[in-house]
């Protein structure tokens, strides 16, 4: 667990405020200028999701990777090969796509799957997906935890299922639609369809957490079940974060034994949610690490410091229904070297399904055994 030095805090977030935090001409979702909550627009994105998608739509926007798109219908099933669905398969996001993870005990080769609107017309072909192209895991797209670009981005998820990965065009906005799936063995057995309809979630849809929040505290499964069911009886009763002690010996080369302190990490990270469903990520402070071959040389502590100016950004989506935020990356901005920069076309999921809640200035963050507390700025 990364422990924050509350006493640097303020004194990063001050140089925040001046040097990184607002606008950036190389970042379109970096301007603080949607940062107040409008209900009615809330409610207009969550209404534009009951729209039907029109079938040219999904003709020409919707993609399966590593599929053949073949004219026509699919091959009539023939056998009852087990295959099931994950509860995943039923929700989308704008240009980011959706996983279609599904089990099943048999030896398959392949899927067919043709999309639908949601009035049961098919389109003009069917995706041909053979069990090379699926991927192996709870997602098809990385689930990422991270502090900043410099440390791990994390898989969060087992890997235990069969995902179909498909992606979607600008074209495809919210609303719902439909498609029949059934797969195959390499004896051309060929199971029932089964058939899903899917929402594409509004970017947005919940005013109370518009808003540009600081980071406060986070925490992993030690302390996650306390968190939930603080957010469960809607108390935020968050624990209290102390840094721990970072005293250790040291053996010098010429074999003395020194006691060395290692001073915290600083870092201030800021999350701003915009009201059109836009939102960035920053984060800016500084790794603090031992030259543990100078120190041997000298016998003196000397560490090296590693600063950082970074910046996620894309979109986030509320689920009304069951009261999860997800979060989607489009591009990564480091804010000193543009070298580094990375742009995510397709998108990659940073915070998925998320419980979110909202006490006063307090906005809570839980996904699976990670829980963030953000204070409003």
């Amino acid at each position: 667990m990364r422990i924050l030095n509350l006493t640097n805090f303020f004194a990063i977030g001050a140089l925040c405020l001046v040097a990184s935090c607002g606008g950036s001409d190389d970042n379109p979702n970096g301007g603080n200028t949607n940062l107040v909550g409008d209900e009615n627009v809330a409610v207009e994105q969550n209404l534009s999701e009951d729209s039907a998608i029109e079938l040219s739509l999904l003709e020409e926007g919707v993609k399966v990777q590593g599929a053949q798109a073949i004219t026509g219908t699919p091959p009539t099933p023939n056998s009852n090969i087990d295959f099931s669905l994950n509860e995943s398969a039923s929700k989308a996001f704008q240009k980011n796509g959706i996983n279609i993870s599904f089990n099943s005990t048999a030896n398959v080769a392949g899927a067919y799957i043709q999309f639908k609107d949601v009035n049961d017309n098919a389109t003009g072909n069917y995706f041909d997906v053979p069990e090379s192209s699926f991927t192996f895991g709870d997602s098809g797209r990385k689930v990422i935890k991270r502090s900043k670009k410099k440390t791990s981005r994390k898989q969060l998820k087992n890997l235990t299922e069969n995902n179909i990965v498909v992606d979607f065009e600008d074209i495809i906005p919210a609303g719902e639609f439909c498609f029949d799936i059934c797969i195959y063995d390499a004896e051309n057995n060929i199971s029932q369809i089964i058939e899903r309809c899917v929402t594409v979630e509004a970017w947005g849809g919940n005013a109370s957490i518009v808003g540009e929040w600081v980071l406060e505290s986070e925490s992993e499964d030690n302390v996650i079940e306390a968190v939930q069911d603080s957010i469960g009886d809607n108390e935020l009763s968050v624990p209290n974060f102390q840094p721990e002690n970072n005293t250790f010996s040291f053996f010098c080369d010429n074999g003395n034994e020194i006691e060395i302190t290692q001073p915290n990490d600083t870092e201030v990270h800021i999350l701003v949610l915009n009201s059109d469903g836009s939102y960035y990520e920053t984060y800016i402070g500084n790794n603090i690490n031992l030259d543990d071959i100078t120190t041997g040389e000298t016998c003196e502590p000397t560490f090296i410091n590693n600063e950082f100016s970074d910046r996620y950004f894309g979109n986030w989506a509320y689920d009304e229904d069951r009261e999860e935020l997800t979060i989607v990356d489009f591009g990564y901005r480091d804010l000193t070297d543009a070298s580094e920069n990375e742009d995510y076309p397709d998108g990659e999921l940073y915070i998925e399904a998320a419980k979110v809640a909202v006490e006063g200035n307090k906005l809570t963050i839980v996904e699976g055994g990670y829980t963030l507390v953000f204070t409003r700025k």
